[in-house]
């Protein structure tokens, strides 16, 4: 078993909805701008009200125009077998989240493309036009992320128009991990008689989640008109 896998998930789709501000918290510019639906400005004051420069208000107004619509999207599973006899624990699944949220949302590293890389490829940065901006991890066993779409990249242009016309997505994670047999204590946990083949992943490293039409989890679609 190699180091390079893949994994896949269900895409569901929302729309964002901003926050609004706390009346005893904003001050009368930010009220004014998110009552006319003016989201720069009342980011613009919030960063100076806050101590900040021109410069800093300036920088948090570009990230508010960079916002794009934000998807939501089951990514994975923990403590269960995928169509590719894979299982990836809970405690390994908390740490990718728990990186994620930490150093690859923020730093804009968590990306993803449309299809995973060909197996004579070396990477595919290029056609990278998915931006992962959070994970989680609930009480089930299911992991989430939300993201937004590269809609000037011509593969995010694409996926969004297919997205438009209610057509099916999945998303389907890859990285780097190490692949052991299960003891006969899993094999009971997990319910996977002997001689059943199944893996158990470990030192898991989230690299990247990318669209996919062959997700491994099998209820892993949306199909048109059930978000």
């Amino acid at each position: 078993m190699g180091n390079h896998w893949l994994d896949n998930a269900i895409a569901q789709v929302t729309d964002r909805v901003p926050a609004p501000a706390h009346a005893t918290h904003a001050a009368v510019g930010e009220l004014a701008a998110e009552l006319l639906g003016l989201p720069t400005v009342a980011v613009e004051n919030a960063a100076l009200r806050h101590g900040g420069t021109v410069r800093e208000s300036a920088a948090a107004a570009g990230v508010a125009r960079a916002a794009g619509k934000r998807y939501v999207t089951k990514i994975g599973e923990a403590d269960r077998i995928n169509q590719n006899r894979r299982i990836y624990p809970r405690a390994e699944w908390a740490a990718a989240v728990d990186r994620a949220n930490a150093e690859q949302c923020p730093n804009g590293t968590l990306g993803g493309a449309v299809d995973h890389v060909g197996m004579l490829d070396g990477g595919n940065a290029k056609n990278r036009c998915i931006l992962w901006k959070e994970l989680t991890l609930d009480a089930a066993g299911n992991v989430f992320g939300s993201f937004e779409i590269v809609e000037g990249h011509t593969d995010g242009a694409n996926l969004a128009a297919w997205l438009r016309a209610g057509g099916a997505l999945g998303f389907s994670t890859y990285g780097r991990a190490k692949a052991r047999d299960l003891t006969a204590d899993e094999r009971r946990t997990y319910g996977v008689p002997e001689g059943e083949h199944a893996v158990v992943m470990e030192q898991y490293s989230l690299i990247g989640i990318d669209s996919v039409d062959n997700p491994s989890v099998r209820s892993a679609w949306m199909l048109a008109g059930r978000q």
